[in-house]
């Protein structure tokens, strides 16, 4: 059997224990991924400067100064806690745009330093 690697995010009941687990590189990081742009900065117990800016731009309106903000936090909570990956795209969706007027999408292309020919894209909704 092989070795997980962590836990998926959100935690949910798995086949292997008590929690789904990630058993390939990509699949971890992109979890790991999503999992640091949601969190916001001082939500997690004894590590409060983990997690991403993000957050405090979300009830604003999106004027260019917030796209920009928004992108920024991104690239510094990642350049901080996965120093490993380079991202090559981030794409921030207005929502003027969108039907649903309520929502941001952000999408991440990343790819790893050590092979830069892997990576994924993650779209995260606010």
């Amino acid at each position: 059997m092989p070795q997980a690697l962590g836990i998926l995010l959100p935690i949910d009941r798995g086949n292997t224990g008590y929690f789904t687990q990630g058993f390939d590189p990509l699949t971890q990081v992109k979890s790991n991924f999503i999992n640091l742009i949601k969190t916001r900065l001082g939500e997690r117990v004894h590590q409060p400067e983990f997690g991403c800016r993000i957050h405090e731009i979300l009830f604003e309106p999106l004027s260019d100064a917030n796209m920009e903000f928004a992108k920024q936090s991104i690239i510094q909570a990642v350049q901080r806690f996965m120093p490993f990956l380079e991202l090559t795209q981030i794409s921030l969706v207005d929502p003027s745009t969108n039907r649903e007027v309520n929502t941001l999408q952000i999408y991440v292309r990343y790819v790893f330093r050590s092979n830069p020919n892997v990576g994924d894209t993650v779209v995260i909704n606010f």
